[in-house]
């Protein structure tokens, strides 16, 4: 017999190694959720509200100064820019802003909502793949994860078209499960459609769509699916066609992007998706970016080893979350680095909901409840710092908001304003967005908008001023080292530095005759 209390010790100490390893195996448990709408479309409620509270607060940028300069054309006057000049890849989305803003406007709140709204229909769109082909917490948590991803908290805030990328790819994703998993001829066209609308949105969503083409092969059940994948990605391509050619012919527009450098694996591992400051340089720490970047990316790695390793569709829906989460970047700094520089950070948004996805897959593969609901708390704490900076005043690199409003304060009925060209190289953009704050002002530069392809108007240069004899104040706003051509032109006629407004980014100097 065994001596007293040895055979129970044994036993106790033998049962909670084994309790303990199955809790570290890091095993997910497939059960699809039969109702998974409620949860997705809570979620994507929430996102929509995170994304809209003081979403008016930050200046514009210019490129959303760009969207309200194209959207708020006649159709054929939107046409016959995007045609001549530039942005054709975006057409489709000016015209979708053209109807909207036709309808609430075109201010700051009716600019950005749309993106709001969108990655809400993201958010919605990620929990019914989680839950629909895994289990109701891949779901939740792939929701939860997609709302506090820094990248999307930033496209949701801006008035262009990244969060609609973000949503039309992930609503691909899912619609593409739904023809792999029950292959009827009209899911198939849905997927087709999608792809379209997808690369009519933004050219390089082609590389998601190669991404999803790579899946299908990867998992061996969905091979038999490759044929009519391939129908619908070619048929749903064509429209892009003549938008590709355009492009191409417009890629000059681009010059701005650098060379591939050393940053690269800064930009793809940190910047890209974790730091929620693309445009500017981080407000907050900056180890709140590579802290983020080291949980979510180590959530993911561990998603997707526990995803393949499960099998069935989980494997199939691990595989592809893969794919789409590293493929692209790949090859669009693979072109980066072959031929003309394409790879800007903001341009891979598009795979920000395949992260939240192996994150969630991750998180799932934990066995302790308490360290699941640990790690979620974290990344959504983490996402508080580059949350709030989204919200300041300069969160863009501008201060517009702040030039109009001392304008609107310190001016006076018929006061004159000049923007100087650089680095505002927008010059009547002020009053294009601003028109209550600067009522009653004068753009003593602009000559109206005799060319129907030019962003801006035309414009006087500094040797062709001419000020009317009943403007006596004018207001030069400049940003940086002034050139000194406009205040020798001011000085010609009379004028003379009075008084300066100092704001975070850019100066008022008040001109007096």
């Amino acid at each position: 017999m065994p001596r007293a209390g040895v055979g129970t010790e044994s036993w106790g100490s033998r049962a909670t190694t084994e309790h303990l390893g199955e809790r570290m195996r890091f095993t997910i448990q497939p059960a699809p959720d039969p109702r998974p709408w409620p949860w997705a479309v809570a979620l994507g409620a929430i996102a929509v509200a995170v994304s809209v509270w003081r979403i008016d607060d930050p200046s514009l940028m210019g490129d959303e100064a760009v969207t309200i300069s194209i959207a708020t054309r006649s159709p054929g006057a939107l046409w016959a820019m995007v045609s001549a000049n530039m942005d054709a890849v975006h057409a489709v989305y000016y015209a979708a802003m053209h109807a909207w803003f036709s309808v609430f406007g075109a201010d700051a709140v009716a600019l950005r909502v749309p993106s709001a709204i969108a990655v809400g229909i993201a958010v919605c769109g990620i929990v019914l793949i989680g839950s629909r082909f895994v289990s109701r917490t891949v779901g939740i948590v792939a929701g939860i994860l997609l709302i506090v991803t820094p990248a999307s908290l930033l496209v949701a805030t801006l008035g262009r078209s990244p969060g609609v990328q973000v949503a039309l790819v992930t609503w691909l994703a899912f619609a593409l499960l739904l023809a792999l998993e029950r292959g009827r001829v009209w899911r198939w066209i849905v997927v087709g459609v999608l792809v379209a609308l997808s690369l009519l949105t933004f050219l390089f969503t082609a590389f998601v769509v190669v991404a999803f083409g790579t899946a299908v092969l990867l998992h061996r059940p969905w091979r038999v699916h490759a044929v009519p994948f391939s129908i619908s990605a070619i048929a749903g391509s064509l429209p892009a066609v003549p938008v590709a050619l355009l492009g191409y012919q417009q890629r000059a527009q681009v010059s701005w992007i650098d060379t591939i450098g050393w940053d690269i694996f800064e930009s793809v591992l940190v910047t890209q998706w974790f730091s929620g400051t693309i445009h500017v340089d981080s407000t907050y720490p900056g180890w709140v970016a590579y802290l983020t970047a080291a949980v979510f990316l180590g959530l993911a790695a561990l998603g997707a080893v526990a995803g393949v390793r499960q099998g069935g569709v989980v494997r199939g829906l691990a595989q592809l979350s893969i794919v789409w989460l590293a493929l692209p970047s790949l090859l669009l700094v693979a072109v980066s680095l072959v031929g003309t520089p394409y790879y800007s950070p903001e341009y891979l948004t598009m795979c920000v909901p395949a992260v939240s996805l192996l994150g969630a897959l991750g998180v799932a593969a934990v066995g302790a409840r308490w360290l699941r609901v640990a790690l979620v708390g974290v990344l959504v704490a983490l996402s508080a710092p580059p949350y709030l900076a989204m919200r300041d005043d300069t969160a863009h690199g501008t201060d517009w908001t702040d030039v109009a409003r001392a304008l609107q304060n310190e001016g006076q009925e018929g006061d004159g304003v000049l923007i100087e060209d650089e680095p505002w190289d927008q010059p009547h953009l002020l009053f294009d967005l601003y028109p209550d704050e600067t009522a009653g002002l004068r753009d003593i530069t602009f000559h109206g908008h005799d060319n129907p392809v030019a962003l801006w108007g035309d414009r006087t240069t500094p040797e062709n001023l001419e000020v009317d004899v009943g403007v006596q104040r004018i207001w030069v706003v400049s940003t940086g080292e002034r050139s000194g051509e406009w205040d020798e032109a001011l000085e010609a006629e009379q004028f003379r530095p009075t008084a300066v407004v100092d704001l975070p980014v850019s100066k008022l100097t008040l001109f007096t005759r």
